[in-house]
C-alpha cells in the first residue's frame, strides 16, 4: 500500500465508519506540521504525519442541547500509529480566525501551490493533484478571503508565540530536555514568518521553495548545527526587524466589521446549503 493510499484509507475510516463520524461534513484536510513547512528531518513515509481538518457537525447537533449528543466538542483528535489528526468544527475555526490565531491562518494558507487555480475556479475536490488533500467546494470562498485576515494583530500573535517558545527552549535546555531543539526551531520559524508577512502581506509556509536562506537556517537549528546562544541572538535580530517593519507596515491593525460580516455570511450560506442538501422533503 502506497503512502497516499494508506493515509486515504485511514482518513476514510475515521470519517466514514462510525455513526457519529457520518454526521460530520468534512470541508478541508491538509498535511500539517514540519511536512507542510518543508522542514521535516524524515524524507521516508509514516513518520509523524500531522493532519489538520475543518468539519461541520450535523445540523441537528448544532441546534440541540450539548448534553443530548456526544460530538459537542469543537476540537477533535484522532491518532493511528504515526498519523495524527486534529479536527476543528467550523464555529471553532471561525472563532480562531476572528482572534487572529496563527494556526487558523496556517490552515487557510496551507496549499499555496493550488491557489492560482482556485482563483480561476478550476479546482475541484476530486482533483488528482491534491494527493493527500481533501478540499470541498464550500471551502473555496473562505480561501479567497484569506488575505483579509492577515493583520498586524496576527503578526503580534506570531511574535508572542515565538517569544514563548524561546523561553520554553531555554528552560528545557537547562533541564537537559532534548525537546528544546523543537521549541527553538518554532521560535525562529515564527519570527521569520512575521518578517515574511510584513514584507509580502501573506504567509510563507513552504520555506524550502520560497525562502531558501530561511530554510537553511531552520534546518541548521533542527540538526543542532546552530547553538542556543546563536539562536537567541538571531531571534533578537529578527524581533527588531519585525518591530521596524511593523512601524512602517500598511497592514490593517485588525480585521474590519466588514470582514466579520462576510465571514458570518459564509458560515450562514454554508450551513444553510448543507441543511437543505441533507433535508430534502
Amino acid at each position: 500500500m502506497t503512502m497516499v493510499s494508506l493515509l486515504e484509507y485511514h482518513f476514510k475510516s475515521l470519517f466514514s465508519n462510525s455513526e457519529e463520524a457520518k454526521k460530520k461534513h468534512v470541508l478541508f484536510v491538509c498535511l500539517g506540521g514540519s511536512h507542510l513547512y518543508q522542514t521535516s528531518l524524515h524524507d521516508t513515509p509514516c513518520n509523524d504525519f500531522d493532519f489538520w481538518t475543518v468539519f461541520q457537525k450535523d445540523f441537528s447537533q448544532q441546534i440541540s442541547l450539548p448534553s443530548t449528543h456526544t460530538t459537542s466538542n469543537s476540537v477533535l483528535t484522532y491518532q493511528y500509529n504515526s498519523l495524527d489528526y486534529t479536527c476543528y468544527e467550523v464555529d471553532k475555526f471561525c472563532e480562531m480566525l476572528l482572534q487572529a490565531n496563527p494556526f487558523a491562518l496556517e490552515i487557510l494558507f496551507s496549499i499555496p501551490f493550488a491557489i492560482d487555480q482556485v482563483e480561476k475556479n478550476t479546482i475541484s475536490s476530486t482533483d488528482s493533484q491534491f494527493g493527500m488533500f481533501l478540499w470541498d467546494s464550500d471551502w473555496t470562498p473562505l480561501v479567497l478571503m484569506r488575505e483579509r485576515f492577515v493583520t498586524k494583530k496576527l503578526v503580534s500573535k506570531y511574535l508572542g508565540y515565538g517569544k514563548s517558545q524561546l523561553v520554553t527552549a531555554v528552560k528545557e535546555k537547562d533541564a537537559s530536555n532534548p525537546h528544546y531543539v523543537k521549541s527553538l526551531y518554532h521560535a525562529i520559524r515564527c519570527a521569520l514568518e512575521c518578517v515574511h508577512i510584513l514584507q509580502h502581506g501573506k504567509l510563507c509556509m513552504q520555506w524550502k521553495d520560497k525562502q531558501p536562506e530561511s530554510y537553511q537556517l531552520l534546518m541548521q537549528i533542527r540538526t543542532q548545527e546552530l547553538k542556543m546562544e546563536s539562536c537567541k541572538s538571531k531571534f533578537n535580530d529578527l524581533s527588531k526587524q519585525v518591530e521596524e517593519l511593523l512601524s512602517k507596515s500598511k497592514l490593517k491593525e485588525d480585521i474590519t466589521d466588514q470582514d466579520k460580516k462576510d465571514l458570518n455570511e459564509w458560515v450562514i450560506k454554508f450551513r444553510t446549503k448543507q441543511f437543505f442538501h441533507k433535508n430534502v422533503y
